[in-house]
This record gives structure tokens, C-alpha cells and sequence, in this order.
């Protein structure tokens, strides 16, 4: 039995992909009708009482995305996915460590993590049915950000969207 010492988080985080139409400039109002199909604000009721937060609004939900895409591409990025980018993953295929090792027999651990990630994107597209004139976007948010992620993360402004599918929760 493992016994742990000093802090334990029992946190999670979900990462989402937002699928856009090809091309598409990322603004807010763009982004807000790719995902909501209006331009009006919708507030989403808290899921959590004890968060106090009343709940989340779509403008701020997509003012988040714009942050976390725009932050994406400012780390050498553009922080898009294009479908032709992930036509290098092999349709349903598990990745093999084996088939990362170099010469030296190691595994190119940050490599097979891209492709995963890849094919998980894949994976998410397929779902959506949206892998042609699509570009895709991942974003992230983790109830360890405080409150607001949270109510993202677990309640319905990203759930239940025909373009977003969240693919890792952990």
C-alpha cells in the first residue's frame, strides 16, 4: 500500500477539440457563432452551487478559447490543428513504442506523445464527422484554475456542442 505525504490534489483537467470551418479567422464573434450558432450571449447555469460562480457565459467561454489559442500560437504555433496535419497518424491504428526507438534503443518519448495526441484528435474528428474543410483546435481546462474552469470543464458550455469533443479527461 502506497501511503502519500504533503499535499494530494484530487484536480482534473479535460481537453477539448473545437472543430471550425477551414480557414476561419479566430476571432471572438466567429468563434462564438462556430460553437453556439448565435451571436447572442448564453449563460449556462453553475453545475456546482458550492463554486458560487452562478454559472459561465458563452462570451467568456470563448474569450478563453481565443486566450489559450492565441497563447498556443505565440509558443511557435498557430495552435491549429489542419486536418491534412493529421493525416500522418494511421486511421485506428495503436502506436507501437517500438516503432519510436532510435539506434540507441530508446524511445522517442516526445514523439510518440505527438503522434498519441494526434491520433486522439483523429479520433475526436471522426466522432464529429468533420475531418474534411475543418481546421481543429485544442484547448484545455482544469478545475485546478479555479472556479470558472471548473464550471467549464464539468458543466454544459462545452458539452454537447455537434463541433467539440472532449477526448482526455484526467
Amino acid at each position: 500500500m502506497k501511503i502519500r505525504q504533503g499535499f494530494v490534489s484530487n484536480s482534473s483537467s479535460s481537453s477539448f477539440v473545437i472543430a471550425v470551418p477551414a480557414g476561419m479567422e479566430v476571432t471572438e464573434a466567429n468563434m462564438h457563432h462556430a460553437l453556439y450558432g448565435t451571436n447572442e450571449v448564453i449563460h449556462f447555469p453553475a453545475k456546482y452551487d458550492w463554486l458560487e460562480t452562478g454559472g459561465v457565459h458563452s462570451d467568456a467561454v470563448v474569450a478563453s478559447i481565443i486566450s489559450q489559442i492565441k497563447y498556443a500560437g505565440d509558443q511557435a504555433n498557430t495552435g491549429k490543428i489542419a486536418a491534412e496535419d493529421l493525416a500522418s497518424v494511421v486511421d485506428g491504428e495503436e502506436l507501437d513504442t517500438d516503432n519510436y526507438r532510435g539506434a540507441d534503443g530508446k524511445v522517442n518519448w516526445d514523439l510518440y506523445e505527438k503522434d498519441c495526441d494526434k491520433l486522439q484528435i483523429v479520433e475526436a474528428a471522426r466522432v464529429m464527422n468533420l475531418m474534411k474543410d475543418h481546421d481543429f483546435y485544442e484547448v484545455e481546462f482544469s478545475d485546478n484554475d479555479g472556479s470558472f474552469d471548473c464550471e467549464v470543464e464539468h458543466g454544459p458550455a462545452l458539452h454537447g456542442l455537434k463541433n467539440v469533443v472532449r477526448y482526455s479527461h484526467h
